[in-house]
């Protein structure tokens, strides 16, 4: 887990088309990911039977949500995937999951869009204010020979 400085929180996380940072008053986790096509073996370790049964669909976009999710939870509590199995959805809403780990109890909230699931945890639950740019910061240079 990322150290705080000057009482400031943060977390980042990448994929190959987004990359995602967050700075908040207390501990605080964020995940990002393309949507893509999911290995159901893979799914299969990530979620038991019970977790899938709260999504409505059994598609690419639930189980990133799920991953995300509960990536988001592990990385504000600074355990990382070594705590997975102790990670479990217990209610699913449209932006948001409730999960629990270790006794602690978080809403982990989501932003949905067309290529990308982005999920955060933090201490307080406090709604975040998702910022997205679809446009590269800085324009790619022609290399001269």
């Amino acid at each position: 887990m990322p150290l705080p400085s000057r009482g400031w929180y943060w977390s980042l996380s990448h994929c190959p088309s987004s990359v995602v940072g967050v700075v908040h008053a207390c501990p605080v986790g964020v995940d990002v990911e393309s949507l893509r096509t999911v290995r159901s073996d893979v799914a299969a370790r990530v979620l038991s039977e019970s977790e899938l049964a709260l999504f409505e669909r059994r598609g690419e976009l639930e189980f990133l949500r799920a991953w995300t999710g509960k990536e988001a939870v592990l990385k504000e509590f600074g355990v990382g995937l070594a705590g997975l199995e102790r990670c479990r959805i217990v209610a699913v809403h449209d932006t948001r999951l409730e999960l629990r780990f270790d006794g602690h109890s978080r809403v982990v909230h989501q932003s949905l869009q067309p290529r990308r699931v982005v999920s955060l945890s933090s201490a307080d639950g406090a709604p975040p204010e998702f910022l997205v740019l679809d446009q590269p910061l800085l324009e790619p240079h022609e290399v001269q020979p």
